[in-house]
């Protein structure tokens, strides 16, 4: 929700980054790290019907998403290895989070077990695309197909695309 993430989460955010900051030695890194193992506890949750307890991690993962890149900002440790940690992170949520939430409701007998193979791939299939599509220029992206405007302006840094796309 982008009024949990921009108006509660940051502003928490920037007070913890304040915290560590000041009085650790936490590294942008580390937590990073962390949040693979978050990850995991977060589909296990999911997949096991414990949505109270999962969402309430992904909440706490978003925030340490926040932490990671606010501490590489201000500590100016911006890394190679950083960049790739925070893009695995990313991948690695989308392929585990909703693919997970769906075997919990197959579990509670609310979904068929279709649900959780074609979330599994189309996140998959997601994470592999967002790799490529984010980071092509605007020059190299055929502008003129009508698909490739509607995946692109998916990303992040596409919001020019989403004016050119009527969907």
């Amino acid at each position: 929700n982008f009024f949990i993430l921009h108006s509660i989460l940051r502003r928490v955010s920037t007070l913890i980054t304040y915290y560590i900051l000041r009085h650790t030695n936490i590294t942008p890194n580390s937590i990073s790290l962390f949040q693979f193992v978050l990850t995991i506890v977060i589909g296990i949750m999911f997949s096991f019907s414990n949505f109270l307890n999962g969402s309430i991690l992904l909440i706490f993962w978003v925030l340490l998403d926040n932490l990671d890149g606010e501490l590489a900002r201000v500590k100016k440790l911006e890394s190679n290895i950083g960049l790739a940690l925070e893009k695995y992170n990313s991948d690695l949520m989308y392929i585990i989070c909703i693919p997970s939430i769906n075997l919990g409701l197959y579990h509670l007998g609310d979904y068929s077990i279709i649900y959780f193979i074609t979330s599994f791939f189309a996140c998959s299939i997601y994470s592999i695309l967002r790799s490529f599509i984010s980071t092509f220029p605007k020059e190299k992206i055929p502008l003129k197909n009508k698909i490739i405007i509607f995946i692109a302006c998916q990303f992040k840094n596409m919001d020019y695309l989403r004016k050119k796309n009527k969907l």
